[in-house]
């Protein structure tokens, strides 16, 4: 497959999408069992009340498939784990770009091969060590009129990520920054976490030294928003436990592996929590959620935690 080809239908109305099949255009209204299915495959052209004759276009218009990519930085999301929430357009520019720069070229290329995308003529690494180098580069390629990928290993770049220098210098550079949705782990935890939603703050990884993240939470002891922050396995003991000195006992969620096969969403106090893994810390990717600050239960908060400290 060519890699400016994108994914569209083929005659029979499969896709060429592994493990991604479609419904057939038709210009005559499904039943009424059938529409909620093909109104989400393909989408309306023209929206019109059920049971009228109606035009159903394919999600992508012809022009789109085959039309060049325009000039310009794409950030592109990807799956946190689980590949089927790859979407269609971050599956076009993929297969459309020559230049691709990757967190982690491995990781990258697994997604590649997965979608049965051949690797770019240019592919190369972007991460947190090399980014300010690896900038300049992209630059040159960007002048040129060269549109050119930037993905992380998971979700989307930049949060908690790489990407931001290379994505400030192209805007610096009056150059187009187009970005490509997908998942992230602190939007995806946070509707698992069965928290409070309408008021969020994310934090990104709590410092490592033990003065800065007590300090970093004091920060947020009376933000009534759900903190959200990241958290690596050989880190979460330390990260719990510097949480629930702060804040007692409010209610968390530590969600473990989001979107994948062994996907664990643990809540409890945050005292609980803590005890739960001092011994032993889940494994894989961590967000950690914690309610925000609510007058009416703040102190009992607080004194379950003065009671969990007290001696004997």
């Amino acid at each position: 497959m060519s890699r400016r080809s994108c994914a569209r239908p083929a005659i029979d109305g499969t896709s060429r999408v592994p493990g991604l099949n479609w419904v057939k255009a038709s210009t005559t209204a499904p039943s009424k069992m059938s529409w909620p299915r093909a109104y989400h495959q393909m989408g309306p052209t023209m929206a019109s009340p059920v049971g009228s004759e109606r035009d159903i276009g394919w999600a992508m218009s012809e022009h789109e498939e085959t039309s060049p990519l325009a000039p310009g930085l794409y950030v592109v999301g990807t799956p946190l784990g689980n590949l089927e929430d790859i979407t269609l357009r971050a599956l076009r520019v993929l297969r459309s770009v020559d230049v691709m720069a990757c967190e982690d070229t491995r990781r990258t290329w697994k997604l590649l091969n997965h979608f049965e995308i051949p690797r770019p003529s240019h592919f190369f690494a972007a991460h947190d060590h090399n980014e300010a180098r690896v900038a300049s580069r992209i630059l040159g390629f960007l002048e040129a009129g060269v549109p050119v990928a930037l993905v992380s290993d998971a979700g989307m770049p930049l949060i908690s990520d790489p990407g931001f220098v290379v994505s400030r210098a192209a805007r610096e550079a009056d150059h187009p920054v187009h970005i490509i949705p997908g998942p992230t782990a602190a939007v995806t935890g946070l509707v698992a976490s069965g928290l409070p939603v309408h008021s969020f703050l994310f934090k990104g990884f709590p410092p490592r030294k033990s003065g800065q993240r007590t300090r970093f939470f004091e920060e947020e002891l009376m933000n009534p928003a759900t903190l959200i922050v990241y958290a690596s396995p050989h880190r979460i003991g330390s990260v719990l436990n510097t949480a629930a000195a702060v804040f007692g006992d409010r209610p968390a969620a530590l969600c473990v592996e989001l979107t994948k096969k062994f996907e664990q969403i643990e809540r409890g106090g945050l005292l609980s929590l803590a005890a739960r893994f001092a011994e032993k810390a889940p494994k894989g990717e961590l967000t950690l959620l914690i309610h925000g600050y609510h007058k009416k239960h703040h102190q009992g908060w607080l004194s379950a935690r003065d009671v969990t400290d007290a001696p004997g």
